[in-house]
C-alpha cells in the first residue's frame, strides 16, 4: 500500500506524492500507519492506492487532516501565587 501525502494549500496544482510504502501485518489483508513527520499548524491531504504483481488500484478519496498548534501550556496557580496576588 502506497500513501500520498500532500499539504493542503502549499501545492497551487494539488499535486500529491508518495510519502509511504506500507505492508500488510503478518499473515492478514490489514494495514495502518501513523504519520509522525508532520509539524503542527498545517493540514494534510492523504490518498491511498494499492500496488501488487498486476499494478496499481486506484486512489482512494482524498482525507484531509488539521494538525493543531500547540497551544499555552498551563500554569498551576501555587500558594505562593495566591500569596503574591493577595499582597497587591
Amino acid at each position: 500500500m502506497n500513501v500520498l501525502r500532500r499539504v493542503v494549500g502549499e501545492d497551487a496544482l494539488g499535486f500529491f506524492s508518495e510519502h509511504a510504502t506500507v505492508d500488510a501485518e503478518h499473515g492478514t489483508r490489514h494495514y495502518s500507519y501513523v504519520d509522525t513527520s508532520v509539524p503542527s499548524g498545517k493540514t494534510y491531504a492523504y490518498r491511498i492506492k494499492s500496488v501488487n504483481g498486476a499494478g496499481s488500484s486506484k486512489k482512494t478519496p482524498r482525507e484531509e487532516v488539521a494538525i493543531p498548534k500547540p497551544g499555552p501550556t498551563k500554569r498551576r496557580t501555587t500558594h505562593r501565587d495566591a500569596l503574591a496576588l493577595m499582597s497587591r
